[in-house]
């Protein structure tokens, strides 16, 4: 992981260059290229950054309103408190957690970080992501060269997805994602990964634009039916 300061500064330079850039020039055209570029190579330390705090649990070690010190943080998270402070910047300068005012050696939440404090199933949800979704990932395309290049149709069996590639479990050989769901883990309640998946799904239903009842509703013309349902109580 590059340090705080200097991504720092390439997320100024970046922002920096997309600010001045002239509209519908070549010059602009390959710079936008360049920066999109810039901001997706960022994506990986970005994603890095939050699953630290995530797997650590950084968001109930700051108090909601109030403030906690790099060294108090470091004390609950068990972790050094070094590897506390590069995380915590780097999550600060991307507005996951906040210095705290008058208190620069102490961080404060953001709305980012009170989220999955306050909620428990978020930081479900962003296990699911960064741990497994996140990691099986990294591997499809070493899964489309193994499995589906020179083909004219893409493997359809689960085992040789990118998400089997990624062997979360280091299992001697490939498991799908629902065995990997399935599958109990050491230390863990029975069923705890299909019960964590379970959660995440449920903050994802509640952050779709579809809605049940919506769904519902347009599925089928009730009014049809409910004049099927007056006809019939008529005969």
């Amino acid at each position: 992981m590059a340090s705080p300061t200097i991504q720092r500064i390439l997320r100024s330079l970046v922002f920096a260059c997309s600010c001045s850039l002239p509209p519908l020039t070549s010059t602009a055209l390959l710079l936008g290229q360049l920066i999109h570029r810039l901001w997706v190579l960022l994506a990986f330390h970005d994603a890095s950054v939050t699953n630290i705090p995530n797997q650590f649990n950084f968001w109930n070690a700051v108090p909601i309103r109030g403030s906690e010190t790099y060294a108090e943080i470091a004390a609950q998270v068990k972790l050094p408190e070094s590897i506390v402070r590069r995380v915590l910047k780097y999550a600060i300068s991307i507005r996951i957690f906040a210095s705290a005012i008058g208190e620069p050696d102490s961080v404060c939440h953001t709305s980012l970080s009170a989220l999955p404090d306050r909620n428990f199933l978020y930081q479900n949800w962003l296990r699911h992501l960064l741990e497994e979704a996140g990691s099986g990932s990294l591997h499809v395309a070493e899964s489309l060269w193994k499995f589906s290049s020179g083909k004219q149709e893409p493997s359809q069996e689960p085992a040789e997805s990118g998400f089997s590639l990624a062997n979360i479990d280091k299992l001697d050989k490939p498991q799908t994602f629902w065995g990997y769901v399935n599958r109990e883990v050491e230390g863990k309640p029975k069923g705890w990964r299909s019960v964590r998946f379970a959660e995440c799904m449920q903050v994802a239903a509640s952050a779709s634009v579809i809605k049940t009842d919506d769904l519902l509703k347009s599925a089928h013309d009730w009014n049809k039916l409910s004049l099927l349902v007056m006809q019939l109580r008529r005969g």
